[in-house]
């Protein structure tokens, strides 16, 4: 069910969307509609790789500001929860599986907030297959090992944003915990919110690494490229996920 599920993900995301889309032009290439799907394809994908749309769709994805110690402490938090963010399997030199790039930007602010509020981490996301550490088995190394930060427990179960929120809430009720600061990336903190608001998880948002221009515009704004295409399937991918978990409340 998880695989379908990837595969219809990949299917209403870029490049996907666009291949089908495309593919569907050259069925119809001799007829008008043919040639009108072949030109709403290659607009797509000039728009969304363009850094100027891309860089501005990742941008309004990003609603919640940067959290202020002073406004962490006045929650009063009991632990902080990191989500997961990927893997690097196999690699050679670290001798084994370890987090992603992704990952270590949200488990390097959930240490540096651990530090200055003495409170422990609890790494949650990316179950176990074929043997292999989990998500948050690789993070409880990094936090423990290379930062220094206590952790209270892990969450090694979820494959999705909302697996993060349900499992955690069981994992906290264990703990006689309540009340959570939240890390992640700032343009996947709303649905994450959404996600733990849903489970009944008093969470307070830590958002990091925010990606937003500058104000002006450059000459690579108007030069097409295959990371400005990645950031805008983010987006996209946290818009359809915010409408998939609403649905999935109502």
């Amino acid at each position: 069910m998880f695989e379908l599920q990837g595969l219809i993900k990949n299917l209403l995301l870029p490049p996907g969307v666009l291949i089908l889309i495309g593919l569907l032009g050259v069925w119809y290439a001799r007829r008008i509609l043919g040639r009108l799907l072949l030109a709403i394809t290659m607009a797509l994908l000039l728009v969304l790789s363009l850094p100027f749309f891309s860089d501005r769709l990742l941008c309004a994805q990003q609603t919640i500001p940067p959290l202020r110690l002073e406004q962490a402490r006045a929650s009063d938090p009991q632990a902080i929860i990191v989500l997961g963010g990927g893997s690097y399997r196999g690699n050679t030199e670290y001798g084994g599986d370890t987090v992603s790039g992704d990952l270590l930007v949200r488990l390097r602010y959930a240490a540096w907030l651990a530090r200055h509020l003495d409170l422990p981490v609890i790494p949650s996301g990316g179950s176990e297959a074929d043997g292999r550490p989990s998500e948050a088995r690789l993070a409880q190394q990094v936090l423990v090992e290379e930062f220094g930060v206590t952790v209270a427990g892990i969450e090694g179960r979820s494959r999705t944003t909302w697996e993060n929120a349900q499992y955690s809430a069981e994992l906290l009720h264990e703990l006689e915990m309540e009340r959570v600061l939240l890390v992640t990336h700032a343009w996947h903190i709303p649905r994450a919110l959404q996600s733990f608001q849903a489970a009944g998880i008093t969470a307070t948002p830590a958002p990091t690494l925010f990606q937003c221009p500058r104000p002006g515009l450059r000459l690579r704004d108007w030069t097409p490229s295959s990371s400005a295409l990645d950031n805008s399937r983010t987006a996209l991918h946290e818009i359809l996920g915010r409408w998939v978990y609403a649905l999935r409340q109502w």
